[in-house]
């Protein structure tokens, strides 16, 4: 049971390394922008519609990484 818990650690670990790259797209009618969630993240994370993100930004001289932390899911 050990080994299965250490080999699901690491493949999480190895697909949390793996980037994703999105595209911010225009929000019709406001000033937002929409990132979209890969395919791939919605199904491994089953993110549904409706799910609530707390949204986190940190700069770093030039570079800025934006987190979004799920804080409620819609179902």
């Amino acid at each position: 049971m050990q080994i299965v818990q250490k080999t699901n650690s690491v493949q999480r670990c190895l697909s949390e390394l793996m980037a994703k790259t999105v595209k911010a797209r225009e929000h019709y009618g406001a000033d937002s922008l929409d990132l979209t969630i890969p395919t791939s993240v919605v199904e491994e994370y089953d993110l549904s519609p409706g799910d609530i993100f707390e949204v986190t930004v940190e700069e770093d001289g030039d570079e800025i990484t934006v987190s979004y932390e799920l804080v409620h899911r819609s179902g």
